[in-house]
């Protein structure tokens, strides 16, 4: 049996939209990005809900927005130029060439079990330091531990 539960942040398609949607680890692009957005981050939640009932395991496990990002990078591919054009908050993520940053107070210690590797700068005379994530190259195919290919376009 299937339940779907919570509705708090649901609206209607015409409603003021707002800033904070989705659960983190569900959270559409878009949204993270600051795009305009609709119905169709609903389609990417649920798509991401699929592979995790599919495998046991959440497909974009995270500790910060910005390791979602590097996930998502890895696993789907890059981010579509229209939303890194549009995205208000495009900047806070990533660096003009493309990178996806965060300040080092972000960032765990655990960072070595994660799927992107962190890379440091060094900034002298006290500025904030940040890591640069480079996310780790994977497929959707390897997270859904499937050869079924129906079932791998399904999700995507």
């Amino acid at each position: 049996m299937v339940k779907v539960i919570d509705f708090g942040s649901s609206c209607f398609i015409h409603d003021h939209l707002s800033s904070y949607v989705q659960s983190r680890s569900y959270r559409a692009p878009e949204v993270i990005l600051g795009c305009r957005y609709d119905y169709k981050i609903d389609i990417w939640s649920l798509g991401c809900i699929i592979a995790e009932l599919s495998t046991g395991c959440v497909t974009f496990q995270n500790e910060t927005v910005q390791g979602l990002l590097a996930r998502v990078l890895g696993i789907i591919g890059p981010i579509p130029e229209y939303m890194m054009k549009e995205g208000k908050l495009v900047s806070n993520f990533f660096t003009r060439e493309g990178i996806i940053y965060q300040e080092a107070e972000a960032n765990n210690s655990s960072q070595s079990a994660s799927e992107e590797t962190p890379k440091k700068e060094k900034n002298p005379g006290g500025s904030v330091k940040i890591n640069l994530l480079i996310p780790k190259q994977t497929s959707l195919k390897h997270r859904l531990k499937t050869d079924d290919h129906m079932f791998i376009d399904f999700i995507k």
